[in-house]
């Protein structure tokens, strides 16, 4: 989704397009996906997404109608800004610390995909997968191939552990 809106409203500077252009885009995202990751890894429509990402506790896109018109329109609402700009600024840091903010904001943003999904199918595919990815795990470690953090990893997690102020 972040991908997607900042493509779109950032990297090709729309600040607004038609819901109909923004959702053929959208379609052709969402099939390109399906292919890769398998069919019904994005099942809803273009419009249900875009629909969602423009509720109000979403909040990722304003949905609105331009003065004399009656096709609906979208921009990308400062949340969205936000969020590509704090992906961008993991880029631009040190490796040290980097891994352990990117776990978290793809585990944010994977909370955040499948916590809205209202979809029970979809919702039991995705722990399915996590069971599957838990069992291949405990095989692993059942057979003996215990995977340790390096020292690299260890000092990234430590770093981030003491510079989370909400603890």
């Amino acid at each position: 989704m972040l991908s997607f809106l900042g493509r779109v409203f950032v990297e090709e500077n729309i600040r607004s397009i038609s819901a109909v252009e923004l959702a053929g885009r959208l379609e052709d995202e969402l099939f390109a996906l399906n292919e890769r990751f398998g069919e019904g890894t994005y099942p809803r429509t273009a419009k249900a997404y875009l629909d969602e990402w423009a509720q109000p506790d979403v909040g990722w896109l304003r949905k609105y109608y331009l003065p004399g018109s009656d096709q609906v329109h979208f921009d990308a609402t400062p949340a969205v800004e936000r969020a590509l700009a704090w992906v961008q600024s993991l880029r631009a840091r040190s490796f040290v610390g980097t891994e352990s903010r990117l776990n978290i904001a793809l585990e944010l943003l994977r909370q955040m995909a499948f916590g809205a999904e209202t979809n029970p199918d979809v919702r039991l595919t995705e722990l399915r997968h996590r069971r599957e990815e838990l069992d291949a795990e405990i095989a692993r470690v059942s057979a003996g191939e215990v995977d340790l953090l390096d020292p690299s990893a260890q000092r990234d997690r430590y770093q981030q552990f003491v510079t989370t102020d909400d603890l």
